[in-house]
């Protein structure tokens, strides 16, 4: 489903989705994480590598990039590249 009312922000530090439902957020100074805040007020701060970060240094992630944005047809694509142990 099209959002029609999404608005991106892109600023030098930080990055901002804007839609109807939530806002989803990435500052330079907080890498690893990304807001995500829901219309209700529900939200958070969300770990990117939470899917592969694991302990005793088994997959931890030792570098991750600034988000790549790719807007196009009415849709929004935020692309995160790390790497891992």
């Amino acid at each position: 489903m099209e959002n029609k009312s999404m608005k991106t922000t892109t600023e030098e530090n930080r990055f901002v989705l804007t839609c109807d439902a939530y806002t989803f957020a990435h500052e330079a100074k907080n890498p690893n994480y990304v807001d995500l805040t829901f219309r209700s007020g529900l939200g958070g701060a969300f770990f990117i590598a939470s899917g592969c970060d694991r302990d005793d240094g088994i997959d931890e992630l030792i570098e991750l990039s600034a988000p790549a944005v790719d807007e196009a047809d009415g849709r929004v694509c935020v692309t995160f590249v790390g790497k891992t142990t």
